[in-house]
């Protein structure tokens, strides 16, 4: 077995030697035996396996020792693992938090593609497992995608990111059913507002304070949902008033999750 100069302990430290962390080859060892520039002897056989030589080039030169002259060993001639010993983490790159908006499926679902991709110095390009693959389905909502790079020495490096979907059904603002805008929207209203009944709202999450409801019922954009945005739409109902504020026509409005009657299809 090679040997490694051991600077605290004075003499060699064999292979495979249980020594503590203080025992380090701090770099080339001139017409001596060589060692590892800075590892841990105990840490690079644990890298390299057991029976792996530490990670010290093998005897090339036939002269008994592994000297400067035997650098450069591509692979151990015994237990064919590389003579290198890699203690650095690779690294990985998750994207920026994606988020996607309408081209849900029936079920309120969305396929979203990433790119994830990790870089080892001694391995090279290397593969990061994470929980979701890219093209996958992802429920409307946020998302966490963790993932892991590990390198063949067992060092790992790991990201995170986040993936929202609003799948944003198609409504006709101040469509409070569903069934398109009429005089029952206002009725609802105003029930809502005063009775309780309906309990929720449709969008979001049911509340009046809801971004996508607001967006839905506030139709003289005051910021939230009153009295005034029933009798406001009263107005235009039965006296040709102003339209609500974002007008007439289907728009999609994430958080509401189905398109209304009227705008299917659209």
């Amino acid at each position: 077995s090679p040997t490694a100069n051991d600077p605290i302990g004075g003499g060699n430290m064999r292979d495979g030697d249980s020594i503590d962390a203080a025992d380090t080859a701090p770099g080339l060892i001139a017409g001596g035996d060589l060692a590892l520039d800075g590892y841990r002897l105990t840490e690079c056989s644990a890298a390299l396996g057991a029976g792996a030589d530490a990670g010290i080039t093998d005897d090339i030169d036939g002269d008994g020792r592994n000297t400067t002259p035997d650098i450069g060993a591509d692979e151990h001639p015994a237990d064919g693992q590389a003579d290198t010993c890699d203690f650095a983490a690779p690294t990985i790159t998750c994207p920026g938090a994606i988020v996607s908006e309408g081209g849900c499926d029936a079920d309120g679902n969305a396929a979203v593609s990433f790119e994830v991709t990790a870089n080892d110095d001694v391995d090279g390009d290397i593969a990061a497992d994470c929980d979701a693959s890219s093209g996958d389905s992802f429920g409307e909502g946020e998302t966490t995608v963790n993932c892991t790079a590990t390198d063949a020495a067992g060092n790992s490096a790991s990201c995170s990111f986040t993936v929202t979907v609003a799948c944003g059904g198609s409504q006709q603002p101040g469509d409070m059913d569903g069934d398109g805008t009429d005089f029952s929207d206002q009725i609802g209203i105003l029930s809502y507002l005063f009775l309780g009944d309906p309990e929720f709202l449709p969008c979001g999450d049911g509340t009046i304070s809801d971004p996508a409801n607001v967006t839905l019922l506030d139709a003289n954009a005051s910021g939230d949902i009153t009295f005034d945005d029933a009798i406001y739409m009263l107005t235009w109902e039965l006296l040709g008033g102003p339209e609500h504020a974002l007008g007439v026509g289907c728009i999609a409005i994430s958080g509401c999750p189905t398109d209304s009657e009227e705008c299917v299809g659209l």
